[in-house]
């Protein structure tokens, strides 16, 4: 309508005989329609936010929240290679990945009684927790839901989060729920049996001292190392057993206590299945109930608390309602452990005699006790495993010929 108005002006002007007064009469109406034509935007752009913000409002809604803990070792790797942008994309998640220290500067202990004077040697572990504490207090800041938080690993990542499960350090409400990938607390590799002896050997490799008694002074071996440079410290020829680690979590008394790295697993299961109860239980205990097509829904979204874990399963992982609040999804990846393998092996394989050579190399490494046993029991489940891939692959090839 003020447009209308205005544009009219402009035309009547026109109708004036005289040059001055119509052009003094344009430049008045013109002058109208810009103040004119300013308002109506600024009563647009104002409406226009105000609408925004009720929308904003209508339509908050807190995301679950990824934490993904990297793999690969104890040793080494990074969180920064792993981009999430296309699972919080597809998911609708939020996804956050995070560096923790490695190595001798997470994991050095040097402590030879940690069940008389206990102290703190999982750095690592403590870097997690301490993530952990900060996507509480900021990830809604980023659209997640506190309360909805899974961490997720693969390999030695699998394995830290195993120990947060069950370490008394952690606090409880921190997350709701794992993935484990190819890893758990219970992996012959994912503890370091005799940490003293490697920090040993470092103190040596570095040219610190060793006490007397270990027993009662072995934070001087932990003082000396904490006054020589990385470089030097890094440089220490340190080498673990094949498939093992020289520096990984070990029991330290705090983070990891004695009998708290590995829980008996039947124990678990019964202690789940009583609170598994009609009385009041987290959730369900059993394993595996094949494909579910809601999946991410159901496991990451499920509208807080732990809720069933019955309706959560998805081929071939399996589900336990872990410790005393935690839900776990574990399983095994495509390439399993095959960054370890050479380029050649990976392209052509490896005879009987080179396979048997790292099984034997493996068992010796990890166990102490039954080694045949366990090398004849591997062995004939891998032949098994092969001539059944063999047999598959047949199929499928004949049923692509027809």
């Amino acid at each position: 309508m003020y447009l209308c108005v205005c544009i009219h002006d402009i035309l009547y002007c026109f109708s004036h005989s005289f040059p001055y007064i119509r052009k003094y009469c344009i430049e008045n109406a013109c002058k109208q329609l810009v103040v004119k034509l300013c308002l109506l935007f600024c009563l647009f752009f104002f409406f226009l936010c105000i609408l925004c913000i009720f929308a904003a409002g209508a339509s908050e809604k807190k995301l679950p929240v990824i934490v993904f803990v990297h793999g690969e070792s104890f040793e080494w790797s990074s969180g920064n290679p792993y981009d999430g942008s296309v699972l919080a994309s597809y998911g609708e998640v939020v996804v956050v990945t995070l560096n923790y220290r490695l190595g001798i500067l997470g994991f050095l202990n040097a402590n030879p009684n940690p069940l008389i004077h206990a102290r703190v040697a999982n750095y690592g572990l403590m870097d997690q927790i301490a993530a952990l504490h900060w996507i509480q207090q900021n990830i809604q800041k980023f659209g997640g839901d506190p309360n909805l938080v899974t961490l997720a690993g693969h390999g030695t990542g699998a394995a830290c989060i195993s120990y947060l499960m069950a370490t008394p350090t952690m606090v409880r409400g921190l997350f709701q729920r794992t993935i484990l990938m190819s890893g758990s607390a219970y992996a012959s590799w994912s503890l370091v049996d005799d940490p003293v002896m490697f920090a040993i050997k470092l103190a040596r490799e570095v040219n610190c001292s060793i006490p007397e008694d270990i027993d009662k002074h072995h934070e001087q071996i932990v003082d000396c190392l904490r006054e020589i440079s990385l470089e030097e410290l890094y440089a220490a020829d340190i080498q673990a057993p094949t498939f093992l680690s020289s520096f990984g979590p070990s029991v330290d008394g705090v983070v990891i206590r004695s009998g708290h790295s590995n829980l008996d697993i039947d124990d678990l299961i019964a202690r789940n299945s009583k609170r598994s109860s009609p009385t009041g239980g987290s959730g369900s205990s059993s394993f595996g109930n094949g494909g579910n097509s809601n999946f991410g829904s159901n496991y990451f979204g499920n509208n807080g608390g732990s809720g069933s874990s019955g309706s959560a399963y998805s081929n071939g992982g399996g589900f336990i309602t872990a410790g005393p609040h935690f839900d776990v999804l574990f399983g095994v990846v495509t390439g399993e452990s095959i960054w370890r393998f050479s380029a050649h092996d990976i392209q052509n394989g490896f005879e009987g005699e080179r396979r048997d050579k790292i099984i034997r190399t493996y068992v010796r490494n990890a166990y102490n006790y039954h080694l045949n046993e366990i090398f004849y029991t591997v062995s004939s489940i891998i032949i098994v495993m092969q001539f059944t891939v063999y047999a598959n692959q047949s199929i499928n090839n004949r049923n692509r010929s027809n």
